[in-house]
């Protein structure tokens, strides 16, 4: 698999999770794509958090509001265009629905895996970012 079929994988088992458990059912794909529009902000902040905390501590990635924006925008928009537009999404439902039980639910662990990995990810890197003292870093103006 290639990186553009392991991400759609991961909008795949996103969307059949959602679908299964979501309560009214309609808007599936939009809330699979919002789902990983926010893991992608999580793994970036905590990319930026760990910048800050072991290569920089006097500038960050997030101090950016380009930069940062830039991220937000060009992530949706490459969300939009990989899985809505031209109902894309129908076709990558369909293709990963034709797995063999045993590869999709070895897939699924693997997903939810990587899921937990940025949660925890974000998390860590809170707790790192918490113990500096950040006064000592601060510019004087």
């Amino acid at each position: 698999m290639n990186i553009k079929e392991v991400y759609h994988f991961l909008f795949y088992k996103i969307y059949k999770f959602i679908k299964n458990v979501s309560v009214p059912e309609f808007w599936s794909e939009w809330k699979a794509i919002m789902l990983i529009i926010i893991l992608e902000i999580a793994l970036y902040f905590s990319v930026g958090m760990y910048y800050s905390v072991f290569i920089n501590r006097y500038t960050t990635l997030l101090d950016n509001n380009f930069l940062t924006g830039l991220y937000l925008v060009s992530t949706i928009a490459l969300n939009y265009y990989f899985f809505e537009h031209q109902n894309k999404w129908k076709l990558i439902i369909e293709k990963f629905d034709k797995l063999i039980k045993n590869k999709n639910i070895i897939g699924g662990w693997l997903v939810l895996l990587v899921i937990i990995l940025v949660v925890v990810s974000l998390i860590y890197s809170f707790y790192l970012t918490s113990q500096i003292d950040w006064k000592q870093y601060q510019k004087i103006k």
